[in-house]
Protein backbone atom coordinates (compact mmCIF):
# COMPACT_ATOMS: atom_id res chain seq x y z
CA UNK A 1 0.00 0.00 0.00
CA UNK A 2 1.68 2.96 -0.71
CA UNK A 3 1.50 6.50 0.77
CA UNK A 4 -0.89 8.11 -0.44
CA UNK A 5 -3.14 5.30 -0.37
CA UNK A 6 -3.09 4.99 3.33
CA UNK A 7 -3.68 8.44 3.94
CA UNK A 8 -6.72 8.11 2.12
CA UNK A 9 -7.76 5.34 3.76
CA UNK A 10 -7.28 7.44 7.03
CA UNK A 11 -9.13 10.19 6.18
CA UNK A 12 -11.93 8.39 5.04
CA UNK A 13 -11.70 6.77 8.71
CA UNK A 14 -11.86 9.97 10.01
CA UNK A 15 -15.00 10.65 8.27
CA UNK A 16 -16.80 7.46 9.60
CA UNK A 17 -15.51 9.01 12.65
CA UNK A 18 -17.19 11.96 12.74
CA UNK A 19 -20.81 10.29 12.38
CA UNK A 20 -20.38 7.97 15.56
CA UNK A 21 -22.25 8.96 18.86
CA UNK A 22 -19.89 10.00 21.27
CA UNK A 23 -20.32 6.93 22.93
CA UNK A 24 -19.08 5.14 19.93
CA UNK A 25 -16.16 7.36 19.87
CA UNK A 26 -14.83 5.94 22.92
CA UNK A 27 -15.37 2.65 22.83
CA UNK A 28 -13.21 3.02 19.36
CA UNK A 29 -10.54 5.20 21.00
CA UNK A 30 -10.53 2.33 23.32
CA UNK A 31 -10.11 -0.46 20.75
CA UNK A 32 -7.47 1.66 18.93
CA UNK A 33 -5.63 2.47 22.23
CA UNK A 34 -5.24 -1.73 23.34
CA UNK A 35 -4.28 -2.33 19.46
CA UNK A 36 -1.42 0.35 19.23
CA UNK A 37 -0.06 -0.98 22.26
CA UNK A 38 2.79 -3.53 22.13
CA UNK A 39 2.85 -6.85 23.55
CA UNK A 40 4.68 -7.47 26.72
CA UNK A 41 7.31 -9.39 25.12
CA UNK A 42 7.33 -6.32 22.47
CA UNK A 43 7.65 -3.64 24.55
CA UNK A 44 10.56 -5.61 27.00
CA UNK A 45 13.12 -6.72 23.85
CA UNK A 46 15.84 -5.53 23.98
CA UNK A 47 15.92 -4.54 20.44
CA UNK A 48 12.74 -1.84 21.50
CA UNK A 49 14.04 -0.90 24.13
CA UNK A 50 17.22 2.10 24.16
CA UNK A 51 20.11 2.13 25.36
CA UNK A 52 20.83 4.87 28.25
CA UNK A 53 24.01 5.23 26.27
CA UNK A 54 22.08 7.06 23.37
CA UNK A 55 21.01 10.14 25.57
CA UNK A 56 24.92 10.87 25.87
CA UNK A 57 25.09 14.62 25.67
CA UNK A 58 21.65 15.30 25.53
CA UNK A 59 20.94 18.51 27.10
CA UNK A 60 25.10 19.46 27.17
CA UNK A 61 24.24 23.29 26.07
CA UNK A 62 22.16 24.04 28.93
CA UNK A 63 24.78 23.29 31.21
CA UNK A 64 27.19 25.25 29.18
CA UNK A 65 26.68 28.81 31.34
CA UNK A 66 25.98 26.97 34.63
CA UNK A 67 28.10 26.49 37.21
CA UNK A 68 27.26 22.09 38.11
CA UNK A 69 29.06 22.37 41.76
CA UNK A 70 27.08 25.47 42.82
CA UNK A 71 23.83 24.73 40.65
CA UNK A 72 23.76 21.26 42.70
CA UNK A 73 25.37 23.18 46.12
CA UNK A 74 21.94 25.30 45.68
CA UNK A 75 19.73 22.51 45.38
CA UNK A 76 20.87 20.37 48.54
CA UNK A 77 20.68 23.27 50.62
CA UNK A 78 17.14 24.11 49.21
CA UNK A 79 16.30 20.81 50.59
CA UNK A 80 17.40 21.48 53.97
CA UNK A 81 14.22 22.04 56.46
CA UNK A 82 14.04 25.16 58.54
CA UNK A 83 13.70 24.23 62.48
CA UNK A 84 10.68 25.68 63.59
CA UNK A 85 11.00 28.73 66.75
Amino acid sequence: MTAIASEDILWEILKLTRQLSADQKMKLSELLLIETQPSAEEANSPSKMGSLTEYAGVGAELWQQIDVGKYIAEERASWEVSSPK
